[in-house]
């Protein structure tokens, strides 16, 4: 910038004419120049939106890819004491397949090892009792059926139960055991 230009911020001087056309060209050229920076704004604001749907998607693999990294190569003893803290808190686990640890059976190959390799994880269990397995026997009772077919359908369901707990408890090891009823 002109020294002269300076100097009349440095005052209260009046600018002569000729000052005066320097500073009207200089505020033309200083518009022009602010145009310019705001339209390159404007193009890199939309560069911006145009890359940050982009780098979502980017992080997202990232992420996916992460996870395989690191929750596959967790070694099984920390795999089985997360699984221990997926078992009910309040209840003894049922032989639900819904839930722990049953459930972590169903994932993959590798949980179903350490699920199935962890005793602790099998030694609470809560067996009910209850007439609910008349309704398995009572759904597949045709008319033509008789008292006989129904009994042994009945013991058929009750003994299946039997084995899932007799399996339950043979996964349990030496644990000491928690059992409700």
């Amino acid at each position: 910038m002109d020294p002269q230009i300076f100097r009349l911020f440095a005052n209260n001087e009046q600018p002569s004419d000729g000052m005066a056309k320097i500073v009207q060209e200089l505020i033309v050229t200083r518009r022009r120049e602010l145009e310019l920076a705001q339209r390159e704004i404007q193009t890199l604001q939309n560069r911006l939106k145009e890359l940050n749907p982009i780098c979502e998607t980017i992080q997202q693999s990232i992420s996916d890819l992460s996870a395989l990294i690191s929750l596959r190569r967790l070694p099984t003893d920390i795999l089985g004491e997360i699984f221990l803290h997926c078992l009910p808190t309040y209840r003894n686990p049922t032989l639900s397949a819904l839930e722990a640890p049953m459930v972590l059976t169903r994932v993959c190959s590798l949980w179903r090892s350490v699920a199935l390799s962890s005793p602790r994880l099998w030694a609470r269990l809560h067996i009910p009792f209850s007439d609910d397995y008349l309704d398995a026997v009572t759904d597949e009772f045709h008319a033509g059926d008789n008292a006989e077919e129904l009994r042994l359908k009945a013991i058929k369901v009750l003994q299946l139960r039997c084995n899932v707990v007799e399996e339950w408890l043979m996964r349990s090891g030496t644990c000491p055991l928690d059992i409700s009823i």
